[in-house]
Order: structure tokens, then sequence, then C-alpha cells
């Protein structure tokens, strides 16, 4: 019951009006207060003079035929209210209904970002195996023998990882153990041998036995380490056969390693061009030793000139990032949605499948939040395509051009990136110009192996050193004069009575005269680091150290 005594004193058909119009409202209780209490005063007020029941009621009948609909009268009341609000109250609200409107939504969103789905259009793994499968017979192809060593190859003992250094300075019983290990491996160093004849070296890159889905990330390398361990088999016959005697063995067996480095500088994939790197610096630095240790005669050099000249005919071997940016695309598309704002985001649940590729679990409320900041898979695509693209472009530049002409690097184009925008892309090349490096330091290598045999060869015929390298070029021992890639010209040479000197500036760029840094073979820790009086070395390939 309304305690308002004036309420009472209407007519029923006023009182239902009045509260029709309040509950239609649907307002603030003290504004319903306030609208009912000036109802009633206006219907009093009107009702005043009218003191006949009958006359009250057809009054009040007018009254409430005026007035129009209640809900249409409620609606206008509550409008008018709403605008004769303070401002602040108005700004209150509009927040309020923004904050509502704004969580509504990101709730929507969440729901909608959180059912994204990749979807894999591109087979990547059969794309890459197609473009390095060469268009030859069968029968050329190395793979077959490599697999049969693999095969027959015998781990060393555990007792044998503790013995180190090269063999005519091992201990008699040391020396044993290695000679039998190297007899154990002679069936898989001639399949070695073997393979090493063939004109290529193909297999095909699969998935492991767990693998999720078909992702590049998933592929095995298994043969990576054998195929370095059979090359250590071949670096310790060559120094057993020299400290035999057989120095005429020892450089073929140095030639067959540098010939199985080439043929896996040729595959598809970085770290297979890395190892095969390794392996040809392996064999050409034992050749260079057994030379050191063993001079041979002008026909001997000649003929290993020869097999050099073979070995290494065309063009230097150049590596590519094509498989590393494949990775990355194929990367993308297992991960990232397609289509929509930025023409796709992060899946989160995606992102715990890559988690587990890496071997490095990812939790949902974290692979959600890093989805959250990261950026969109156009972006992402075009930003890795533009650091691939640097990263192939610096390799035409050597090391001496990088450092004196400013190039941009590609590693400053990563560090630029947002490491939570481009977590991702960051996460795929923060090292591979360093690649790049040993692709320089294999090819002066292999250019100062085959002037240490060509100087040789020169002095063997001729009774005396040459004068410089560019003589050496005139008398048809070498084709070119090599280049330095550490500086702006061919490597240092000069005569030292009864032997020679061959040297590269190294990292440093600096010419310190053929100085040897024990423990910094390529000059790396430039900046007067070996002493306040002393200068940072070279890289000196002859004398052998």
């Amino acid at each position: 019951m309304n305690p308002n005594p004036q309420f009472s004193a209407l007519p029923a058909i006023v009182q239902e009006f009045i509260d029709g119009i309040i509950r239609k409202m649907g307002y603030r209780r003290s504004v319903r207060q306030e609208v009912h209490q000036e109802l009633t005063a206006h219907f009093t007020d009107a009702l005043k003079n009218c003191t006949d029941p009958t006359l009250r009621q057809q009054r009040a009948e007018s009254l409430l035929a005026d007035f129009g609909d209640a809900e249409m009268l409620a609606k206008l009341i509550r409008r008018g209210k709403i605008r004769c609000r303070p401002w602040w109250r108005t700004a209150v609200v509009r927040s309020l209904q923004g904050v509502t409107a704004f969580f509504v939504l990101f709730v929507f969103y969440l729901v909608w970002f959180s059912l994204g789905r990749p979807t894999v259009r591109i087979d990547y793994l059969q794309m890459l195996n197609d473009k390095a499968r060469p268009q030859v017979a069968d029968a050329d192809n190395a793979w077959p023998q490599y697999e049969k060593a693999i095969d027959l190859f015998v781990k060393k003992s555990e007792d044998m990882f503790n013995i180190t250094g090269r063999f005519k300075e091992l201990s008699a019983q040391d020396q044993q153990k290695i000679r039998q290990w190297v007899t154990a491996n002679q069936p898989a160093w001639d399949q070695v041998v073997a393979a090493t004849g063939k004109s290529y070296c193909f297999r095909n890159y699969t998935l492991g036995e767990n693998a999720a889905r078909p992702i590049l990330l998933g592929v095995m390398l298994p043969h990576i380490s054998e195929v370095r361990d059979l090359a250590r088999v071949g670096q310790q016959l060559a120094q057993i056969q020299v400290t035999d005697g057989q120095s005429d063995k020892a450089i073929g067996t140095c030639l067959v390693m540098i010939r199985q480095g080439k043929q896996w500088m040729g595959q598809a994939t970085l770290i297979e061009y890395l190892v095969g790197i390794a392996i040809g610096s392996m064999g050409q630095e034992e050749l260079t030793r057994v030379l050191a240790q063993s001079p041979q005669n002008a026909e001997s050099l000649a003929k290993i000139r020869g097999e050099l000249a073979s070995i290494w005919s065309g063009e230097y071997p150049k590596f590519s990032f094509e498989w590393e940016r494949l990775t990355f695309l194929d990367a993308v598309q297992n991960i990232f949605t397609e289509g929509g704002p930025g023409g796709g985001h992060l899946s989160p649940r995606a992102m715990t499948l890559f988690g587990q590729i890496m071997d490095d679990p990812m939790p949902i409320p974290i692979a959600a939040s890093m989805a959250l900041v990261h950026a969109g898979r156009t972006e992402t695509v075009e930003r890795g395509n533009e650091i691939y693209k640097a990263l192939e472009d610096s390799i035409a530049y050597t090391p001496w051009q990088r450092k004196t002409q400013n190039l941009r690097l590609p590693e400053q184009l990563v560090e630029k990136l947002s490491s939570r925008r481009f977590a991702l892309l960051r996460s795929f090349v923060p090292a591979l110009s360093k690649a790049i490096e040993r692709y320089y330091r294999s090819k002066v290598s292999t250019e100062a192996t085959k002037t240490i045999v060509a100087i040789l060869e020169y002095k063997a015929g001729k009774g005396r050193w040459p004068e410089t390298l560019g003589e050496l070029k005139s008398a048809g021992f070498l084709s070119t004069v090599p280049m330095d890639p550490y500086s702006d010209g061919p490597l240092m040479y000069r005569k030292d009575g009864e032997s020679f000197t061959l040297y590269s500036r190294g990292c440093d760029l600096d010419d310190d005269g053929g100085k040897i840094v024990a423990g910094d073979l390529w000059g790396e820790n430039a900046g007067g680091q070996h002493g306040p009086d002393g200068p940072d070395g070279d890289r000196v390939f002859w004398p052998v150290n």
C-alpha cells in the first residue's frame, strides 16, 4: 500500500494508471518514486475541485484519455529523466556499458580465437625431396654405400674416448687400441671409399616414426653422426699410415675424406652441408700434415694437384638457406590459422603440438597468451622472407666486404624484431649467419690447400720457391691466384729460407705477419686479448703448426 495519502484519495483507475507507468519505466527506484509523486500531485491538483464521486470518476477518465498510452508515456518519461541526469552519471553509465560490451565481445573473440585451426596446404617435405633428387641413374648414387658403411661401423669402446692426441704421440698401448678399432672398421671404410667414387649422394628425407604430423621440423637425420664418425676412421687411418711410412696411402686416404666432405656439402640441409665442411677440412688438414712430414717428389705432387682440381672443379659448393626458409614457412602453416585479421593468427592448440615437436612442451595458457600478442600470419611471413633473403644475399659478400662497407647484417634485422610479436621467427634464425663464416673459412682453406701443393710442386720441379703466387699461375700450377676473403687481396705468401709461409689475415682482418696464436686458429679473439704487447693472430696454413 502506498503511504502517500494523496495517492490513496485518487480514483482507482488513476492509481492503476500511475502504477502501470511506474512499472513500465524500469528505471532506478529513487527516480520511480519521484515520478510517482509528480504524477500523484498532477492528478490530485486536477481533481481537487471535483467532490462529487460521479463527476470525479468522469473527470479522471477524461484526464487519462488525454494522457494517452501508459507504455508510451513511461518511455517518454524515462528518456526525459535520462536526459536530465548529471553528466558524470551519464559518463559512468556509458563507461559501464562500454566495458560490458567490450567484455562480451572479447569473450566471443577468445572463443573464436581458441577454436581456430591451421590449414596445411603445401607438402614441403615432398617438395624438397623432389628438388634434391638428381636426374641421373640410381647407380651413381653413393647413399647405398654409405648406408652399408653405417651398418658395418663399429663404435669406440668407452675407454677409448679418453684417448686424445695424434697417433704418433700416443702410448704404445693406446696406439694398439686405435689400430684395432681402425682394423675393425676397415669394411666400413671400404664402403666409404666406394661411395666417394659415385657422382652424387641422395637420401630421401623422412619423418620420425613418432611424428605427430608431416612437418619439416620432424625430419630425422640419424645418419649425420655416423657419417662424421666414418670420417674419423679415415683420419686415424691416415695417421697410422704415415706413421708406418706409407705416405702414399695416407695421401689417398686424405683425398677420400675430401671427396666425402664434398659429397655431403651437396645436400639440401644446412647441417649436412656443415658436416661436409668439417669432413673436408679434416681431410685437407691431414693432407698438409702428411706433406709436411713426408716430402713428395714433383710427380707425386702433380698427381695430388690433379686430384684436388678434379674434386673442386667448377664453382665452390655454395650453401643455401632455402631448407631453413621452407622449414619456417612449414611451421607457419602448421601453427597459424588461415584468413581473417592479419591473414591468420597463432593457434594455441597447434602451438602446444609445436612445442612437443621441439621437445619444449608449452602449456595452453602460455600458448594462448603468446598467440594473443604475436604478429599475424601475413606480417610474420613477410618479415621471415625479408630476413632469409638478407641471409642469402649476405653469402655473396666476404667478411672483409661486410666489415669495410658497413653492410647491414641479417642479425640486425632479427634484433629489431619484438621478442613477443615475432617470437616464432626469432627462434628460427638466431645463429644462421654463423654458417656464412664457416663457408668462407672452408673456401679459403680449400684454396690454401691447393696452393700449398702447387708451391711444393714448383719447388720440387724447379729447385726454388716461387717469388709470388702470381708466378704459380703463370707457370700453370694454379688456375687463379687465391683471394683472401678476410682482406681485399690474395692470400699472404712469403719465402722463409728453406720454407715458406702462407696465411690469411683471419677474422680480425689485420695482417699480423703470419703470427700463430695458440687456441685461436682464425684470430677470432681480436682486440689485444692475447696480451697488451702481442698482436692478434692470423690463420696460418703453412708451415703446419
